[in-house]
Protein backbone atom coordinates (compact mmCIF):
# COMPACT_ATOMS: atom_id res chain seq x y z
CA UNK A 1 0.00 0.00 0.00
CA UNK A 2 1.10 3.62 -1.15
CA UNK A 3 1.12 5.83 1.42
CA UNK A 4 0.50 9.73 0.09
CA UNK A 5 2.83 12.19 -0.61
CA UNK A 6 0.97 14.73 2.23
CA UNK A 7 1.28 12.08 5.28
CA UNK A 8 4.62 10.48 4.11
CA UNK A 9 5.55 14.71 5.02
CA UNK A 10 3.43 15.19 8.20
CA UNK A 11 4.84 11.68 9.56
CA UNK A 12 8.61 13.26 8.51
CA UNK A 13 8.41 16.07 10.50
CA UNK A 14 6.25 14.62 13.42
CA UNK A 15 9.86 12.33 13.79
CA UNK A 16 12.15 15.18 13.12
CA UNK A 17 10.31 17.07 15.52
CA UNK A 18 10.46 14.64 18.27
CA UNK A 19 13.91 13.96 17.51
CA UNK A 20 14.62 17.69 18.49
CA UNK A 21 12.87 17.35 21.19
CA UNK A 22 15.40 14.54 23.21
CA UNK A 23 18.29 17.02 21.56
CA UNK A 24 17.08 19.34 23.71
CA UNK A 25 17.64 17.53 27.02
CA UNK A 26 20.08 17.93 29.37
CA UNK A 27 22.86 15.22 28.97
CA UNK A 28 23.21 12.68 31.64
CA UNK A 29 26.96 13.59 31.82
CA UNK A 30 26.73 17.40 32.87
CA UNK A 31 27.62 18.64 35.91
CA UNK A 32 25.34 18.83 39.20
CA UNK A 33 25.33 20.76 41.77
CA UNK A 34 24.02 19.74 45.58
CA UNK A 35 23.06 21.75 48.20
CA UNK A 36 22.76 21.18 51.69
CA UNK A 37 21.33 23.07 54.07
CA UNK A 38 21.48 21.97 57.84
CA UNK A 39 19.35 22.63 60.58
CA UNK A 40 20.12 25.29 63.59
CA UNK A 41 22.78 24.31 66.14
CA UNK A 42 21.15 24.00 69.47
CA UNK A 43 24.51 22.81 71.31
CA UNK A 44 27.21 24.93 71.38
CA UNK A 45 30.68 24.74 73.21
CA UNK A 46 32.62 28.44 73.65
CA UNK A 47 33.49 30.32 71.99
CA UNK A 48 30.89 29.39 69.39
CA UNK A 49 27.41 31.04 69.04
CA UNK A 50 24.73 31.37 66.88
CA UNK A 51 24.49 34.24 65.27
CA UNK A 52 28.34 33.67 64.38
CA UNK A 53 27.51 30.35 63.87
CA UNK A 54 24.04 28.98 62.95
CA UNK A 55 24.54 25.79 60.98
CA UNK A 56 26.07 24.63 58.47
CA UNK A 57 25.53 25.07 54.66
CA UNK A 58 27.33 24.53 51.46
CA UNK A 59 27.45 22.63 48.26
CA UNK A 60 29.64 19.93 46.13
CA UNK A 61 29.61 19.75 41.95
CA UNK A 62 30.11 15.97 40.63
CA UNK A 63 30.56 15.55 36.78
CA UNK A 64 26.83 13.89 36.66
CA UNK A 65 23.85 12.96 38.43
CA UNK A 66 24.31 10.44 41.28
CA UNK A 67 23.14 6.89 40.25
CA UNK A 68 20.48 5.37 41.43
CA UNK A 69 21.00 2.68 44.26
CA UNK A 70 24.64 4.91 45.05
CA UNK A 71 26.40 3.80 48.21
CA UNK A 72 30.38 4.59 47.90
CA UNK A 73 32.50 7.15 48.39
CA UNK A 74 33.76 9.95 45.86
CA UNK A 75 35.98 12.92 45.37
CA UNK A 76 33.85 15.79 44.02
CA UNK A 77 35.25 18.51 41.17
CA UNK A 78 34.56 21.01 44.24
CA UNK A 79 32.99 21.74 47.40
CA UNK A 80 32.46 24.46 49.85
CA UNK A 81 30.71 23.99 53.61
CA UNK A 82 30.75 26.63 56.11
CA UNK A 83 29.18 26.32 59.53
CA UNK A 84 29.25 30.96 59.18
CA UNK A 85 32.23 31.55 60.65
CA UNK A 86 34.55 28.73 59.10
CA UNK A 87 34.65 27.57 55.74
CA UNK A 88 36.33 24.56 53.62
CA UNK A 89 36.89 24.27 50.45
CA UNK A 90 38.19 21.69 48.17
CA UNK A 91 41.71 24.25 47.88
CA UNK A 92 41.61 24.36 51.58
CA UNK A 93 40.70 21.65 53.51
CA UNK A 94 43.36 19.21 54.15
CA UNK A 95 41.57 15.99 54.27
CA UNK A 96 38.16 15.61 52.89
CA UNK A 97 35.47 12.63 52.61
CA UNK A 98 32.36 12.54 51.06
CA UNK A 99 30.10 9.43 51.44
CA UNK A 100 26.47 8.89 49.95
CA UNK A 101 23.86 6.55 49.68
CA UNK A 102 21.02 7.03 47.14
CA UNK A 103 18.11 5.27 46.78
CA UNK A 104 15.83 3.83 43.55
CA UNK A 105 15.46 7.27 41.97
CA UNK A 106 19.09 9.12 43.12
CA UNK A 107 18.13 10.91 45.82
CA UNK A 108 20.56 11.15 48.73
CA UNK A 109 19.25 8.99 51.60
CA UNK A 110 22.44 8.77 53.83
CA UNK A 111 25.36 10.78 53.62
CA UNK A 112 29.01 11.16 55.65
CA UNK A 113 31.13 14.47 55.12
CA UNK A 114 33.99 14.84 56.76
CA UNK A 115 35.91 18.33 55.81
CA UNK A 116 39.05 19.31 57.78
CA UNK A 117 42.41 21.53 57.71
CA UNK A 118 44.76 22.67 60.14
CA UNK A 119 42.13 24.19 62.88
CA UNK A 120 38.58 23.11 62.04
CA UNK A 121 36.34 20.38 61.08
CA UNK A 122 32.89 20.34 59.43
CA UNK A 123 31.01 16.80 59.52
CA UNK A 124 27.47 16.21 58.64
CA UNK A 125 26.43 12.86 58.48
CA UNK A 126 23.77 10.37 59.23
CA UNK A 127 23.70 7.00 61.31
CA UNK A 128 26.61 6.04 63.79
CA UNK A 129 29.75 7.92 63.17
CA UNK A 130 33.18 8.78 65.01
CA UNK A 131 31.23 11.72 65.81
CA UNK A 132 28.13 10.23 67.39
CA UNK A 133 28.98 6.09 68.28
CA UNK A 134 25.76 5.27 69.20
CA UNK A 135 22.00 6.80 69.33
CA UNK A 136 22.46 8.99 66.67
CA UNK A 137 20.25 9.37 63.38
CA UNK A 138 22.12 12.83 62.68
CA UNK A 139 24.71 14.86 63.41
CA UNK A 140 26.08 18.04 62.07
CA UNK A 141 29.25 19.64 63.91
CA UNK A 142 31.69 21.77 63.67
CA UNK A 143 35.23 22.01 65.70
CA UNK A 144 37.46 24.61 66.35
CA UNK A 145 40.27 24.00 69.45
CA UNK A 146 37.72 23.09 72.08
CA UNK A 147 34.99 25.09 70.64
CA UNK A 148 32.04 23.70 68.91
CA UNK A 149 28.52 23.81 67.76
CA UNK A 150 26.07 20.95 66.34
CA UNK A 151 22.93 19.62 66.08
CA UNK A 152 21.89 15.78 66.86
CA UNK A 153 19.15 14.01 65.88
CA UNK A 154 18.34 16.76 62.72
CA UNK A 155 19.30 15.88 59.54
CA UNK A 156 19.08 18.89 57.37
CA UNK A 157 18.09 18.74 53.15
CA UNK A 158 19.35 18.06 49.86
CA UNK A 159 18.40 19.69 46.60
CA UNK A 160 19.87 19.22 43.37
CA UNK A 161 20.36 21.77 40.76
CA UNK A 162 18.87 21.12 37.45
CA UNK A 163 21.08 20.29 34.88
CA UNK A 164 21.85 23.17 32.32
CA UNK A 165 22.22 22.55 28.57
CA UNK A 166 25.53 22.77 26.65
CA UNK A 167 25.87 25.21 23.94
CA UNK A 168 25.88 22.62 21.54
CA UNK A 169 22.70 21.32 22.09
CA UNK A 170 21.19 24.55 21.79
CA UNK A 171 23.04 24.68 18.44
CA UNK A 172 21.47 21.43 17.42
CA UNK A 173 18.08 21.93 18.18
CA UNK A 174 18.43 24.98 15.86
CA UNK A 175 19.68 23.28 13.29
CA UNK A 176 16.58 20.81 13.51
CA UNK A 177 14.14 23.73 13.70
CA UNK A 178 15.76 24.93 10.86
CA UNK A 179 15.02 21.50 8.82
CA UNK A 180 11.80 21.26 9.82
CA UNK A 181 10.95 24.97 8.33
CA UNK A 182 12.91 24.52 5.35
CA UNK A 183 11.10 21.18 5.19
CA UNK A 184 7.78 22.83 5.10
CA UNK A 185 8.64 25.57 2.80
CA UNK A 186 9.33 23.07 0.22
CA UNK A 187 6.16 21.25 0.35
CA UNK A 188 4.31 22.34 -2.91
CA UNK A 189 1.57 24.54 -2.56
CA UNK A 190 -2.05 22.80 -2.85
CA UNK A 191 -3.92 23.51 -6.18
CA UNK A 192 -7.44 24.76 -5.86
CA UNK A 193 -9.73 23.44 -8.35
Amino acid sequence: MRIARPIMRTIQLVALTGLLGFSALPSSASPRTYTYIGNIFNEFGAPAACPTECRITGSFTVSGPLSSNFSGYFMPLSFNFTSGAFTLTEADATSSAFGFITNSVGVITAWNIDLRDASVAIFSGTGLSAVCPSGCTATDLRTFGAGFARVMDAPGTWSVAAAIPEPQTYAMMLVGLGAVLVAVRRRPAKLNP
